[in-house]
């Protein structure tokens, strides 16, 4: 694993601030699909959360490791890598469930307009 130098910390900041802006984005559910799908809407509030404090933890430890002498020698990368995936794991799920909901949304306002 090749060693993290400060410009490659400064830019996973802006890449975990950015992650964590994308979790701030509407990942709620309506709540009528909270009625009908209360398993499925835990699910993804716990990844939504698993998310944030993955994104939150990575954004720490970068923050911590730019104002080090050596940066590299202090915090392993994968101190940094294990959050960063986990958070990015998150936000591709629930882009994933967000586009889902949209297309059956859509399916369900077709079938209002057909009756």
């Amino acid at each position: 694993m090749r060693l993290l130098e400060v410009l490659d910390f400064a830019a996973l900041l802006s890449f975990f601030a950015l992650l964590l802006l994308a979790f701030g984005f509407d990942f709620h559910l309506s709540r009528s699909v909270v009625r009908r799908h209360k398993g499925r809407a835990k699910f993804f509030v716990g990844i939504s959360i698993l998310g944030e404090i993955a994104a939150a933890t990575g954004m720490g430890l970068t923050w911590f490791a730019l104002f080090l002498d050596e940066p590299s020698q202090n915090v392993d990368g994968l101190l940094v890598f294990v959050p960063g995936t986990i958070a990015c794991l998150c936000i591709i799920l629930l882009t994933i469930e967000n586009s889902i909901t949209r297309f059956r949304l859509i399916d369900e306002e077709e079938d209002d307009f057909d009756d």
